[in-house]
């Protein structure tokens, strides 16, 4: 991960109308979009970002993050979210 995108996934996380302190994140290339994986230690946590997936996925969005999020519990796939283009 270069400093950049550090950089980037700490202002997203920090901005994040949800808390996601105990979540891991990170950026994976899915063919040739960028997709964010949220990793959570509990399912409740997976429901409640599940609940707001469409702010988390405008963060991503207008931060130039990714074009996808998905979110797992313990590394298993809980749901994506469709594949956006960026806002140019």
């Amino acid at each position: 991960m270069t400093n950049i995108e550090s950089i980037a996934i700490e202002r997203f996380q920090s901005g994040s109308p949800i808390s996601l302190d105990s979540c891991q994140l990170k950026r994976e290339l899915v063919g040739s979009r960028v997709v964010m994986v949220i990793d959570c230690p509990s399912t409740e946590k997976c429901h409640e970002l599940w609940r707001d997936r469409y702010l988390l996925m405008r963060r991503c969005l207008d931060l130039w993050l990714a074009n996808q999020i998905v979110i797992s519990y313990k590394g298993h796939p809980y749901g994506r979210t469709p594949m956006r283009q960026p806002l140019v």
